[in-house]
């Protein structure tokens, strides 16, 4: 794929917040005009680490039927599904019900899974990182919906577009169709959780980052500034370190550019109101 180092590093960086010790797996939901390659790029990670479940569909039975002994022993870490529209292609009711499950699974954690043929019961709630994408337009129809649930808050949501230099750049690899030298990323994970050292002056810096990009209704930002601590430990992880630097926060500040900035929309009775600027604003590649 053209250009999408950066892209690669924020995805990269969310997958290794699963190994930090006593945190949990951030989430991470991709936005981009159609056929600007956002299931491809989630495709590459299908194999990235045995802690990645990868699925273009999930639901509580599937994880119950499938994953039950990985969810008890919280060895998946995160849930890729390459393209969110799939899931929610489903009558209404269902459709909700798979937002409100990944509300709490990503959140508050699942301390119990019910089936239609059985449950079981985990000692203490497993929380799972959800990576995903959907097409620019299906999220603004949802945006206001998703945003008053809370699942906005709950996720990185990152904005992206191509330049008209990547356009071509892009069309010439086609042409040439060096797509098919396009390979799966296979990382090298930890071997378990750790513990990871975050000096309090990077904190109170990134609080800065979070403000921006925080959402309108986190009236302190405590949430994204908890979310942005830990992409910045996942950034050390990454580079297989277990101390978070100043190297780490300036990467951060770069590439917190793509992340969407919730700022730019009014809220009112505690739900998005309008955009106060363009909605199709993003970071190009």
């Amino acid at each position: 794929m053209i250009g999408v180092e950066d892209l690669q590093k924020i995805i990269e960086a969310v997958l290794f917040t699963g190994y930090i010790k006593g945190e949990r797996p951030l989430s991470l939901l991709l936005i981009a005009k159609v056929g600007f390659g956002k299931s491809q790029l989630l495709n590459r990670y299908s194999i990235s680490s045995d802690g990645v479940y990868y699925a273009t569909d999930i639901t509580p039975y599937a994880l119950h039927k499938t994953h039950q002994n990985e969810l008890k022993s919280g060895k998946i870490k995160h849930i890729i599904i390459p393209d969110l529209l799939n899931a929610l292609n489903k009558p209404k009711e269902q459709a909700e019900a798979f937002i409100t499950f990944f509300n709490a699974l990503i959140e508050e954690g699942i301390a119990k899974v019910e089936s239609r043929s059985s449950d079981f019961v985990i000692r203490f709630p497993v929380s799972i990182g959800l990576i995903t994408a959907i097409a620019q337009q299906d999220y603004d129809r949802r945006r206001h919906k998703w945003a008053t649930m809370g699942f906005l808050s709950r996720n990185i949501i990152v904005r992206y577009g191509y330049s008209q230099t990547t356009i071509n750049k892009i069309i010439k690899s086609i042409i040439l169709r060096e797509y098919r030298e396009d390979h799966p990323v296979k990382m090298e994970m930890w071997n378990a959780p750790q513990e990871v050292t975050f000096p309090i002056e990077i904190g109170v810096k990134i609080y800065k980052i979070a403000e921006k990009v925080k959402d309108p209704s986190d009236t302190m930002g405590g949430r994204k500034l908890k979310q942005l601590q830990r992409f910045a430990m996942g950034l050390a992880l990454r580079d297989h370190r277990l101390e978070v630097n100043n190297d780490d926060y300036t990467e951060l500040e770069r590439l917190s550019e793509f992340m969407e900035q919730p700022a730019l929309l009014k809220v009112k009775d505690g739900r998005y109101d309008r955009l106060v600027e363009d909605p199709d604003s993003y970071k190009e590649l």
